[in-house]
C-alpha cells in the first residue's frame, strides 16, 4: 500500500512551529506550508533529511496510507483525475498514469473477490439446506 509523510504530523507530534521546522531544516516557513497543504511533493531527500535531525522512529510514525488509495480501496472514489507523480512509501514517486493503472486493477480484484464471496455464501447455503 503507498505511505506517505504527514508532515503536519510529524511537525505537531514534535511540538514545532512551520518557522521552528523551517529553522531546523533549513527550509523556508512557506515552503514547509505548501508541502502540508500537498502544494509541494515530500521527495525522498527531505524524508532522509528529517529522519537524520529527528529520528526515523518518529518520522516512521507519522507515515500514513495514502488518502487517495485508501478511499479507492473503501470504494469512496472509483478513479483518480489529475497529473503529476504520486509519492510512495520510499520516498519515490510513480505517474499518475501509472497509479491509475494500479488502482483499476485493484478495482478490478476487488470485484474478483467479491464475487468469489457470493459463490462461496450460495454454496454453503445449498449445503446446509441438505
Amino acid at each position: 500500500m503507498a505511505k506517505y509523510l504527514n508532515l503536519k504530523l510529524l511537525r505537531q507530534s514534535l511540538g514545532l512551529s512551520q518557522v521552528q521546522l523551517s529553522y531546523e531544516i533549513g527550509l523556508t516557513q512557506g515552503y514547509i506550508s505548501e508541502l502540508e497543504k500537498g502544494k509541494k511533493q515530500i521527495t525522498k531527500d527531505l524524508i532522509v533529511k528529517l529522519s537524520d535531525r529527528f529520528g526515523s522512529e518518529v518520522v516512521d510514525e507519522c507515515m500514513e496510507e495514502s488518502p487517495v488509495v485508501q478511499q479507492t480501496i473503501e470504494g469512496e472514489i472509483n478513479n483518480v483525475s489529475g497529473t503529476g507523480d504520486v509519492p510512495v512509501y520510499n520516498g519515490d514517486y510513480i505517474p499518475m498514469e501509472a497509479f491509475n493503472k494500479i488502482l483499476a486493477e485493484i478495482s478490478e480484484q476487488r470485484k474478483l473477490v467479491v464475487k468469489s464471496q457470493e459463490q462461496i455464501d450460495r454454496l454453503l447455503s445449498l449445503l446446509e439446506a441438505k
